[in-house]
């Protein structure tokens, strides 16, 4: 299914800014339509619900995990690499993603004109204005969507997929927060989910002191990357990869292998 956000219809925006309208525009009886009110156009393109275990209809071709363990050398070079020639250094976090969301598209062996993009968590505690209290737990999370066709990716070098990461974490800020509690307001949105990768999993304490390990369930879902701090404690970083089966080999070839700075 694919849900088409072409623009909002007037609603009261309920953190006291101002009321944006436009008309909804007509859509296939396949869209749904819902509203939006600062942001006036959103596609998501969510999977049909047989293939929603993350399977290819071929049975044979099952969707297979690889944990991949990035050092904090590791990091710090792509880090150095992501900011060749520029004027600014990444987060952990941007870098990680863009070196696997090239990973990902060149062991997949998507056609160059295809578009491929990553589904990045936003945290907006410390993005709205006046901030949220660390202390709650609520969910304060959105999603940032780069996108580049799988040409595009895979050839440029690498600080060109961490700048449009940057880009669209970037645009989720004060502003875009506040009209999605317009658009959560009309009853469009259920659920959203959380990023781990700052969660203090290894500082959790129910009375038998702290975990010594800490990994994920099985979630065979297809492209769907699961970041966490490794329990090394060091700054070092461990990936959950779930791919098919045919694919995986490639990724393992690429992830460990530091990218060109042409």
């Amino acid at each position: 299914m694919k849900i088409t956000v072409h623009s909002s219809k007037p609603v009261k925006p309920a953190y006291g800014g101002a009321v944006s309208a436009a008309a909804v525009t007509t859509t296939t009886a396949d869209d749904d339509v819902v509203p939006l009110t600062v942001f006036d156009k959103a596609n998501f393109d969510t999977a049909d619900p047989a293939d929603g275990d993350g399977h290819a209809d071929n049975d044979d071709d099952v969707v297979v995990i690889h944990k991949v363990h990035f050092s904090r050398e590791f990091i710090s070079k792509l880090k150095t690499f992501a900011s060749a020639g520029g004027h600014r250094s990444y987060s952990t976090l941007q870098c990680v993603v863009a070196h696997l969301w090239r990973c990902i598209t060149m062991a997949r062996g998507l056609d160059g004109r295809e578009a491929t993009s990553v589904s990045i968590a936003v945290d907006g505690r410390a993005r709205m204005s006046p901030p949220v209290p660390d202390g709650y737990t609520g969910n304060v999370v959105l999603w940032a969507r780069p996108t580049a066709t799988a040409r595009e990716l895979v050839t440029a070098p690498l600080q060109h997929a961490v700048g449009l990461i940057n880009r669209e974490v970037s645009r989720i800020n004060d502003g875009y927060f506040k009209s999605f509690i317009d658009f959560a307001s009309s009853g469009a949105v259920e659920e959203e989910r959380l990023g781990w990768l700052r969660i203090p999993f290894y500082e959790l304490d129910f009375g038998g002191g702290q975990p010594f390990l800490f990994t994920p369930s099985y979630l065979p879902v297809e492209g769907l990357l699961i970041l966490l701090p490794s329990f090394s404690g060091d700054g070092s970083v461990d990936a959950y990869v779930p791919l098919f089966s045919h694919d995986m080999d490639t990724f393992k070839n690429c992830c460990y292998v530091l990218p060109d700075l042409s």
